[in-house]
């Protein structure tokens, strides 16, 4: 029963947050388009660690926090931390944020 719950759980949040990245596509924010120069973009993505980039790639293609950690070589705080760095970092909210800043940056495609 509590593994219904938890896929249950699970397919909601997934169906959120497709619904926001849906959302970005459609408002136009993950045009390909390269970061002015001037710009601090220049400099945010330079701020990102090594580890902070891998993260940032693997929000790209959709994982959650969780799925992150169960990487074996990524505590679940150690991924929660890195997310909150890469928030904060690129001046986000959320995956969306995240993705939309990536692509601008370079970072992702």
């Amino acid at each position: 029963m509590e593994a219904a719950m938890e896929c249950i759980r699970v397919r909601r949040v997934l169906e959120i947050q497709t619904r926001e990245l849906r959302q970005c596509v459609l408002d136009g924010v993950l045009l390909l388009r390269k970061p002015a120069a001037n710009s601090r973009t220049s400099s945010g993505a330079a701020q990102l660690t090594k580890r902070e980039i891998e993260v940032v790639r693997l929000i790209v293609g959709g994982m959650s926090t969780g799925e992150i950690a169960s990487n074996p070589h990524i505590a679940f705080k150690t991924a929660a931390a890195h997310r909150s760095q890469i928030l904060q970092k690129l001046e986000v909210t959320n995956a969306p944020g995240v993705v939309r800043e990536a692509v601008a940056r370079g970072i992702a495609s």
